[in-house]
This record gives structure tokens, sequence and C-alpha cells, in this order.
């Protein structure tokens, strides 16, 4: 209530708000319809019964309400995921690279689990650098809230990878 107070206490704004710019393919509803029929895969995800319990909240965190590969996986041209190279590194939004994250890559670079669930909460990686970007943001409003037990999850769920589908 006290939002919708302090809403109504600012003048209206003269005029319309501007049309939307986007590119045709994005203003055409059937392509949207098209689209989801094409990437989305709707479902639960099940848990895999030959991985521990921690494994298997790692992953639902990670690939759930984290959403990891939305920055950390390739897309193609339509913009789909490419989820047969899962956490290889991806191009975010705003221009950066979201890096591979699979476990060899984590390992080759002398990353350990301790060390994810640590930058997860903190934002510091282990040479001592901070995260930027998209990625800093993502430490600074969500996973640095994280209780220490699903920040060790997820470091868990990305040191033990499935292969890529």
């Amino acid at each position: 209530m006290d939002l919708w107070e302090a809403v109504n206490s600012v003048p209206p704004v003269a005029g319309r708000a501007p049309k939307h710019k986007l590119r045709l393919f994005y203003r055409l509803r059937g392509a949207v319809g098209g689209w989801k029929s094409r990437f989305l895969r709707p479902g639960e995800l099940t848990p895999d019964e030959s991985r521990s319990e921690q494994w298997n909240r790692g992953r639902y965190l990670a690939e759930g309400p984290a959403h990891c590969g939305a920055c950390h996986t390739p897309r193609g041209a339509m913009g789909g995921r490419d989820l047969s190279r899962r956490y290889q590194g991806g191009v975010e939004k705003v221009g950066s690279n979201g890096p591979d994250i699979t476990t060899a890559t984590l390992e080759a670079n002398g990353w350990t689990e301790g060390d994810l669930s640590w930058s997860l909460r903190s934002g510091i990686m282990p040479d001592g650098d901070t995260y930027g970007s998209s990625m800093a943001e993502v430490v600074h409003h969500g996973t640095r809230f994280l209780s220490n037990a699903d920040l060790a999850a997820i470091a868990n769920y990305f040191f033990d990878q499935p292969p890529p589908e």
C-alpha cells in the first residue's frame, strides 16, 4: 500500500510511451510461438537418482533459479541455447563474454569447489580479481544471499557436470 501511495504522489507525465523498436522477427507473435516450440522445453527437472542429493540441489539451482546457462552457454542464430555446448561460454547482452565454466575449464584454471562457492558469495575470484559486468550483478543481487549449503551444492554440480546433450 505504501508503494502504491508513493506512485500516486508523483504527478502523471504528459504524452505516451514511445513505440517499441523491435526488429521484424521479434514483432511477429507467430514467430515467438515458433521459437518457443523449437527451444522451450517445459517440464519438471527430475532428480538424477545416480547422483547425490547435494549434486541434484546444485543442478536445480544452476539450471533453474540461477539460470547459469543463460550467459554461459552459446546461442545459435535464432537465439536458442546450444545445449550440446552447455556452459562452454556465451555472449551476454551487454557485449561481454560469459566464460566457459565447464568442469574441465574450471579445473584447468586452478579453481576448486571451495573457490567457486566463495566467489559466488563474495564476487572475488581465486586470483583476487572481482567479477565484472553481469556476473557482478548476479552476485550482488542474488548468489550472495544463498546459504552456504546451496553455494556448495552449485559448486559440486559444476565440478561434476554431465556430458552435453
